[in-house]
């Protein structure tokens, strides 16, 4: 929890960083819904909102939202590496061995290994992939001359989506008071709006 005095640096901070009123109500709603973080996070969400050229005062969801934002979170290029490279997700097989397969069993396993290498190269690409299938990326088949191009862009597509739709998901979790009880009897508020990377540690 903020304590007071830090709240109300903080809160001039915000004040002074956009034009606009921020009143004692809206500053008290505010520092109710950013209670979970220190006032380290806080100060370095406002830096970053201003470093990317927000020319007016973003919602304390926005704020929230940039304030939890993963700087080691893969690029779209990065993801790709790690779902088609060399040593990638889609490359994975089990370590099982065996002289004979029941129909289906290799793959199967196939599959399995590829989900636990999802999950261990980063969880936002790992939950991507189960999304989209592993049958459907093995058949895209992104280095074809002639479609290979499109298909790109129409993963890429899907990946920004995917990027925002978890961003949303991780603001929506905070204001519907998934972490206090007292932010589930504000109904008005609901509509508010490190270690080295996996990629690196795949090119190793």
């Amino acid at each position: 929890m903020i304590d007071e005095d830090d709240w109300d640096a903080l809160a001039l901070i915000i004040e002074e960083a956009w034009p606009g009123e921020f009143d004692d109500r809206t500053s008290a709603v505010w520092r109710m819904l950013l209670a979970d973080f220190s006032v380290d996070e806080v100060s370095a969400g406002i830096r970053a909102r201003l470093y990317r050229g927000g020319t007016f005062r973003p919602s304390v969801a926005e704020l929230v939202a940039e304030i939890r934002r993963d700087p080691g979170k893969p690029t779209f290029d990065e993801a790709c590496q790690l779902i088609f490279g060399r040593h990638g997700i889609l490359r994975a097989r089990t370590d099982v061995r065996k002289g004979r397969w029941e129909p289906g069993e290799r793959q199967r396993l196939n599959d399995e290994a590829a989900l636990r290498r999802a999950g261990e190269l980063h969880p936002l690409v790992g939950a991507f992939v189960r999304t989209q299938g592993l049958d459907r990326l093995r058949r895209l088949q992104l280095s074809d001359d002639e479609y290979g191009e499109a298909r790109r862009k129409q993963l890429a597509d899907r990946w920004d989506e995917f990027v925002d739709a978890s961003n949303h998901r991780d603001v929506a979790m905070l204001t519907a008071g998934r972490r206090g009880e007292r932010l589930r009897r504000l109904d008005p508020l609901l509509s508010l709006s490190g270690a080295p990377s996996a990629v690196e540690r795949l090119a190793s």
